[in-house]
């Protein structure tokens, strides 16, 4: 096509069709995506993809951020070795919630635990704080740009040499941006 990059937000099959046609096209400029690292895509590019494919995420394996991070990391892939951590986003707000329901004193007073998550600031094991905007119960958190790479990989993907290592950090991508919402409250 011409192009320099490419930008996509495939996922799944998709993405893992993706990845085999830019390979076979011999496509060389860089690939920003969200979602090009395991379920089959990080195996799929392997040495092709280095240093060419950039993933956008909340938060990122490698290099590890702390001992508990790679400890959790170590103990699913133990657990479930033919997956892999892909979305950290979940594992944040896993920990959010059963924090506001311990502060709520209760799992089924959904007003008590909303309140609870409220202006909540959470230390996320990916490194970085995660904060409740108030306003419109958006999560503000770090997004981390990465590389995939088989360099310097404690915690590769797909059972393969390759994964992502983070190059640059954006802290608490979305803080200073107003907000518009008017939520509706109880």
């Amino acid at each position: 096509s011409g192009a320099d990059a490419m930008i996509t937000g495939n996922w799944g099959a998709d993405m893992v069709g993706l990845g085999k046609a830019v390979i076979e096209a011999g496509f060389t400029g860089p690939i920003y995506t969200y979602y090009a690292a395991s379920n089959g895509i990080t195996r799929t590019f392997g040495e092709a993809g280095k240093g060419s494919i950039y993933l956008v995420a909340e938060g990122l394996q490698n290099p590890p951020v702390s001992e508990r991070m790679s400890t959790y990391v170590d103990a699913f892939n133990a657990k479930y070795p033919d997956h892999d951590i892909s979305q950290a986003r979940i594992t944040n707000v896993v920990e959010m919630l059963a924090k506001a329901i311990d502060e709520a004193g209760s799992d089924t007073d959904v007003v008590a635990i909303a309140n609870a998550l409220e202006g909540m600031t959470h230390d996320s094991i990916w490194g970085g704080k995660v904060f409740m905007r108030p306003q419109d119960h958006q999560a503000i958190q770090n997004v981390h740009v990465g590389v995939h790479t088989d360099e310097d990989m404690r915690h590769p993907l797909d059972n393969s040499t390759f994964g992502i290592l983070g190059t640059n950090t954006v802290e608490m991508a979305g803080a200073e941006s107003e907000t518009t919402c008017k939520m509706d409250r109880p």
